[in-house]
């Protein structure tokens, strides 16, 4: 901002990924108010610059509609009770996920997948429940070091491991062409992060026909806004979602 506001140039050009910002901030009153263009994911897939996905919405057999809600969203906190510490629920819950994988991947043997999480004793959940089953997977958080990380993804890249569970760590910034599986496993309320979650799919590689991601659906909050995942998914920030539904 201080950049912007101190230097007059005769051309700015900006470009960004996520225009949408977490903060709510216009980013366009530093550019005259004008998009010179937009590009959103249907016509970065059709012009083969993205990789083309199939997303399932799956019924989640846990009920959020009583967790309690903040400014931010869910409490990450009770997000996290219900998910690993209400253990029954959380079994189930978890051997549900690992149903709806196997169902839905093409060859569980050449998943290379991401799992996206609440916070790190969930993380750590998903990642023993799927190494129990007999899918290798392993955990990364904000405190894994960079050797471990660096050797996380060369393990995934060469088939070792099938999974690996994670809170908020490969949001962006991480560029592994060979993810072909991402699992939401948590709701999420900002449609940037959305977006930059299942962008670390959608990277081109060759011998990968398209991304699977399967995103957990549970009974939610009133306040959670399903529609805003849905504008991301459809790719415009233009058009509403009545509009799309209406056209079919």
């Amino acid at each position: 901002k201080k950049l912007l506001e101190y230097y007059k140039p005769k051309i700015l050009l900006g470009l960004t990924a996520t225009p949408e910002r977490t903060d709510g901030l216009d980013i366009t009153q530093y550019f005259d108010e004008k998009m010179a263009y937009e590009m959103r994911l249907p016509e970065a897939i059709d012009n083969k610059l993205l990789c083309p996905f199939q997303y399932f919405g799956i019924s989640d057999t846990i009920d959020l509609s009583e967790v309690r809600w903040t400014r931010n969203g869910y409490d990450e906190s009770e997000l996290e009770k219900v998910y690993v510490f209400d253990t029954q629920k959380a079994k189930t819950r978890a051997q549900d996920v690992i149903r709806n994988t196997i169902k839905y991947v093409s060859d569980i043997d050449e998943t290379k997948g991401l799992g996206f999480c609440v916070g790190v004793e969930h993380a750590k959940f998903m990642a023993k429940e799927f190494n129990d089953a007999g899918i290798p997977s392993i955990y990364l958080t904000g405190n894994s070091d960079d050797d471990f990380r660096k050797n996380a993804k060369q393990r995934l890249v060469s088939g070792e491991i099938k999974f690996i569970f994670t809170v908020d760590l490969f949001n962006e910034g991480v560029d592994i062409p060979e993810i072909n599986t991402v699992l939401f496993l948590r709701p999420t309320k900002s449609l940037t992060i959305f977006i930059q979650q299942l962008g670390r799919g959608l990277r081109i590689c060759k011998d990968k026909e398209c991304l699977t991601v399967l995103d957990f659906i549970g009974q939610a909050n009133q306040n959670y806004k399903f529609a805003e995942k849905f504008r991301g998914l459809i790719g415009s920030a233009k058009k509403s979602v009545e509009h799309y539904v209406k056209n079919g």
